[in-house]
């Protein structure tokens, strides 16, 4: 632990300094349950100082050393110390003010700064590796398996701390519970000394190659998942983007990774791929949320990070892709985070007053949506809504904004919805079907029962075996009171129709089925032979 000490204040005194105050900050008020509630913007404030201050020095410090190296080593830290105080006051101290801010309304100014705080913070971690690794990937290997092993360290020690006090707590009656707080923040500035001391290059272990191994296959078998994923017919789309994009990025940095420490390898190289192909995905699916609901900070940021996928994948195969990427990674850190509010704010206000108008009279509802119906209605009248949620979330109580509808709800037109029954009149049908699995199927938009899965899809009624498309039923076969029987390549099905509810549209057509009710017999082919056989 010396030798790391010594390491770290060697390499970046300046940093380890603003390390160990922003450590004492934390241990200053882990304890006063009151101080963050009731200093919040004071607290956020002074957090993202101390981040920001580390960052800068981080960086500076390496670009110093790399391209402006001194013989005096005080000489050199006093350059740097008399650049960040300049810097701060140029920039950070710029960001926030509580002038004319009241307790109630601080937020309205909180996030905006915090955005382009977080923006700049980000902005130089990116610089400070693109400094650090020049175009060495195996550098960039090391930091991250140097980081990964601390962070692993950390957390076991933080593990091992919480069995030691619950253990403490149920024995022996003792609650320290508060000392679990102080502990945490003394071994994350161990933690960070130890990263900081690490040298730049490390020999490659076993135990790091199985670790990375482990991240392998781990990569190998997501693959895998996604690629049955949208190979099947029946399946969710719930935060599907997210997962492709988080995904994408993981993939992309151990493509780097393993470049670092295996060598340019087609096998890897295959990461890289991967990472493209899910970028554009990203990038189609977030085009498409978009065009329908327009800028909020988050789309910007996941629009963002795929386009830094997309373009890092192909400079993956360039000779500095990496040093490059980083640098890409800096640059829009940086932009996004000065335009994202502002771009949405104004974006949203527009899309907010094209709404109003609309809701406004009956006039201008139908020069909008042709016809004026309840679902269209609601539509417009939920989207607007939302939007007022969005716009209030950044406001004062005095500014915010509230949907005007000047529309009689009563003069909107209802669809027509009307219910078809049908009932099983002789219970003796059910008992030819005794060698048959029975399934009492109640399915609104989607019902799994065990391996089964049955989903209503506008017009049809989709069943799916072990996530495979079995049959496709079309409405006019479950209009039929009576049974009907399908048979496909491995098993028997038959329908018996109880219940079916669906939904017309003004012209009195049907759109889409909304609720169905049948009794389902299932016959497997295949099994059936192999028991005649026995």
């Amino acid at each position: 632990m010396k030798v790391l000490f010594k390491n770290a204040f060697m390499k970046y005194p300046l940093s380890l300094f603003v390390y160990a105050l922003f450590c004492l900050f934390l241990l200053s008020f882990v304890d006063e349950k009151t101080f963050f509630l009731s200093s919040r913007f004071t607290t956020i404030t002074l957090v993202h100082f101390f981040t920001f201050m580390m960052a800068f020095t981080l960086f500076l410090e390496t670009f110093v050393s790399k391209y402006y190296p001194q013989k005096n080593k005080k000489i050199e830290i006093f350059i740097t110390i008399l650049i960040s105080i300049v810097v701060y006051f140029l920039l950070f101290d710029g960001i926030y003010t509580e002038k004319g801010m009241n307790f109630r309304e601080y937020k309205i100014a909180l996030y905006d700064n915090f955005f382009i705080a977080n923006g700049l913070i980000f902005t130089l971690i990116f610089a400070f590796l693109a400094v650090s690794i020049k175009e060495s990937y195996e550098i960039f290997s090391t930091l991250v398996m140097r980081f990964l092993f601390v962070l692993s360290l950390y957390l076991l020690c933080l593990i091992l701390l919480g069995i030691l006090l619950a253990g403490s707590h149920f024995l022996l009656s003792i609650d320290s519970w508060r000392g679990f707080n102080y502990l945490a923040i003394i071994f994350g500035f161990i933690a960070g000394v130890a990263f900081l001391g690490m040298q730049e290059r490390i020999s490659y272990s076993k135990a790091l190659k199985i670790v990375l191994l482990i991240f392998d296959i781990f990569a190998f078998s997501y693959i895998i998942l996604l690629l049955l994923y949208f190979i099947a017919p029946i399946r969710s789309f719930d935060s599907i983007v997210h997962i492709v994009m988080w995904f994408g990025f993981f993939v992309l940095n151990l493509a780097f990774v393993n470049r670092g420490i295996r060598g340019q390898n087609k096998i890897f190289s295959f990461y890289a791929i991967v990472a493209l192909l899910l970028s554009i995905i990203a990038l189609w699916a977030i085009f498409l949320r978009l065009s329908e609901y327009s800028f909020t900070p988050s789309r910007i940021f996941v629009l963002t990070l795929s386009f830094y996928i997309f373009c890092a994948s192909l400079l993956y195969f360039t000779k500095r892709g990496l040093f490059f990427s980083l640098i890409l990674a800096s640059i829009l850190a940086l932009l996004s985070s000065n335009i994202s509010l502002p771009l949405s704010l104004r974006v949203q206000s527009k899309i907010f007053k094209e709404l109003s108008f609309n809701l406004s009279n009956e006039e201008n509802f139908i020069k909008a949506y042709g016809k004026l119906e309840k679902e269209s209605f609601n539509t417009a009248l939920r989207r607007c809504e939302d939007v007022a949620d969005f716009l209030n979330s950044y406001r004062g109580i005095r500014d915010r904004v509230h949907c005007k509808v000047g529309i009689n709800k009563s003069e909107t037109k209802e669809f027509k919805t009307y219910f078809k029954s049908h009932f099983l009149h002789k219970r003796s049908e059910i008992v030819k079907f005794d060698d048959y699995e029975m399934i009492d199927l109640d399915v609104h938009q989607r019902q799994s029962y065990g391996a089964y899965t049955f989903k209503l899809q506008e017009k049809s009624l989709l069943m799916g075996y072990e996530n495979t498309l079995v049959v496709k039923i079309p409405l006019k076969d479950l209009l039929r009171e009576e049974t009907k029987t399908y048979k496909t390549k491995e098993m028997l099905i038959s329908i018996k129709p109880t219940y079916i509810n669906l939904k017309y549209d003004y012209s009195d057509n049907i759109k889409e089925i909304d609720d169905f009710n049948a009794f389902v017999f299932i016959k497997h082919i295949n099994k059936a032979k192999k028991k005649e056989q026995k």
